[in-house]
């Protein structure tokens, strides 16, 4: 059982790994992307006036 899970942990460990940062990195941009706007425009006004 121990061999087994650690010949098979590190192949596909990394591969989820990677995955996992690539798919959480997008969510994390696409959730951030709305307030970083919200607070440009909303500088960009402030400054502007």
């Amino acid at each position: 059982m121990v061999t087994t899970l650690k010949t098979v942990a590190p192949g596909q460990g990394t591969e989820l790994k990677e995955f996992n940062m690539k798919e959480g990195l997008i969510l994390f941009l696409k959730v951030m992307a709305v307030p970083i706007i919200a607070i440009t425009v909303v500088l960009i006004l402030i400054f502007t006036n």
